[in-house]
């Protein structure tokens, strides 16, 4: 939102300065008078604004780095902007998919940690080993960034995990939402997430 702002803002600025300085506009003749400032600062502010959009994404590759962590039901995508709600079977079960997607630096993203916290009237847990996601002694389920990034300093990786939700039944309806979090997250490291809301009952 404040680069959608402020590049315009900034784009106007510069052009009205660089149109004072120098014009070039008014050196062709065939142009009207009368038009030549206003032509010149179109141009200005296209071209500003073209050259800070470009050094914004180049400054973003190099120097930012981007995590980004989905949960929904099994055999569905979700947007990271979309809670979703997870309904345990009449068992006390259900199944989430987790998608983890990485982007930047290695050394940016090195250190850090997923945690996907534990609930209050269920377990959260691996459904197979192996997977790069552990339970800690908490009961929270945890991925090491380290345990996924290479040695290449470019970063750009994609992982699925499956979760297992299970509870005893008991007859109430209850529900509590899942809210990851990232732990070690640097001032250079954009984490961006959705939250689940698993329910059972009405």
């Amino acid at each position: 939102m404040l680069r959608k702002l402020s590049i315009p803002v900034l784009s106007a600025l510069l052009g009205i300065l660089f149109a004072h300085l120098f014009n070039p506009i008014a050196w062709i003749p065939i142009v009207p008078k009368d038009h030549v400032y206003d032509i010149c600062t179109g141009i200005y502010f296209a071209v500003i604004d073209i050259l800070l959009n470009e050094s914004l994404d180049w400054a973003e590759k190099k120097f930012r780095s981007e995590i980004t962590l989905t949960i929904s039901g099994m055999g569905t995508s979700a947007p990271v902007d979309s809670d979703q709600e997870i309904n345990l079977n009449s068992s006390g079960m259900a199944e989430l998919q987790v998608m983890l997607r990485l982007r930047g630096k290695r050394k940016h993203l090195s250190g850090m940690k997923i945690v996907i916290p534990v609930i209050g009237f269920a377990t959260i847990q691996p459904a197979s080993g192996g997977q790069g996601i552990n339970l800690d002694t908490d009961g929270n389920c945890v991925i090491h960034l380290d345990s996924l990034l290479g040695l290449g300093e470019d970063v750009e990786i994609d992982r699925g995990f499956r979760l297992v939700v299970s509870m005893t039944p008991s007859g109430m309806p209850q529900s509590e939402r899942i809210c990851p979090c990232a732990e070690g997250l640097k001032w250079n490291v954009r984490f961006k997430c959705n939250k689940a809301i698993i329910r059972i009952g009405r």
